[in-house]
């Protein structure tokens, strides 16, 4: 059965994932603004560790130094690719495994309006329906918007999500009917000490878009769980602002699940 949905005044004050939307908001979201690369969550040798693209410091040296500031201001190694064609490798691993994540989340989203019969991870793990991925600071405004105007539940994480150390499992769940992708659809935001993602339905899948990290040039920060993504490719995506070392990045993972429930029939 389904968490009670509650009011809360915490949809009225001024939330983190507000302040992230209102600062992204300032920088121009133009195509020529925008640099993406990617990154990847691993343990090695026993340190945390984020492997990057083979020759990014010589390709895009803006987004290798804000790689450099991601890794130094979270204790974490910062490894160049030995492969050339990496992506096309965990790519194409990727399609065929069960990430983690998104195996926590098929548990957590049971408790929302998602809720199925089964809420596991695609197979191949890949969006069937063809729509468009919304930009990083599109989903950054919507996130907002859903924790300002959503509905209020509080589930229960698990310690897929969350570190088995953690003292808080408790994950706080918004949901609202808004704009998106030119058609009006129900979102659900999720927000946790160490877990802050959007979800929505395309088609007959579940859309999970995890936020791991991001922030300023100077200061970026982890926000997600990191420590539960070995082996899953995370986006960097970047905003150029005015000078070359003034810009903001987001981190985030897509997962893709599958249901078939009942209960999901109004969302589809």
């Amino acid at each position: 059965m389904s968490a009670a949905v509650q009011p809360t005044p915490a949809n009225n004050s001024y939330s983190w994932i507000q302040m992230v939307a209102d600062t992204v908001a300032r920088f121009d979201d133009a195509p020529e603004n925008r640099m993406t690369t990617w990154s990847q969550p691993c343990v090695i040798k026993g340190s945390p560790s984020v492997v990057y693209a083979r020759g990014l410091h010589e390709s895009c040296s803006t987004l290798f130094h804000y790689l450099q500031n991601f890794a130094f201001c979270n204790d974490l190694k910062l490894v160049e690719d030995r492969r050339v064609d990496r992506m096309k490798v965990t790519n194409d691993r990727r399609k065929s495994w069960a990430p983690v994540v998104a195996l926590g989340a098929g548990m957590m989203l049971r408790d929302t309006p998602f809720d199925g019969a089964s809420l596991i991870p695609s197979t191949p793990h890949e969006l069937r329906s063809g729509e468009p991925e919304l930009s990083a600071p599109e989903l950054i405004a919507l996130a907002a918007e859903v924790r300002v105007s959503g509905s209020y539940q509080e589930l229960a994480s698990n310690g897929m999500l969350i570190p088995k150390n953690s003292t808080d499992y408790s994950i706080a769940h918004y949901h609202a009917e808004t704009e998106m992708l030119g058609q009006r659809r129900p979102v659900s935001y999720f927000e946790g000490k160490t877990f802050h993602a959007v979800g929505y339905r395309s088609g007959d899948q579940v859309v999970l878009q995890v936020l791991v990290g991001g922030g300023p040039f100077s200061a970026p920060r982890l926000w997600g769980p990191v420590q539960r993504m070995a082996r899953d490719p995370v986006e960097l995506h970047y905003l150029q602002g005015l000078d070359g070392r003034d810009g903001f990045g987001i981190f985030k993972v897509t997962y893709y699940l599958d249901s078939d429930g009942p209960a999901l029939a109004q969302y589809r």
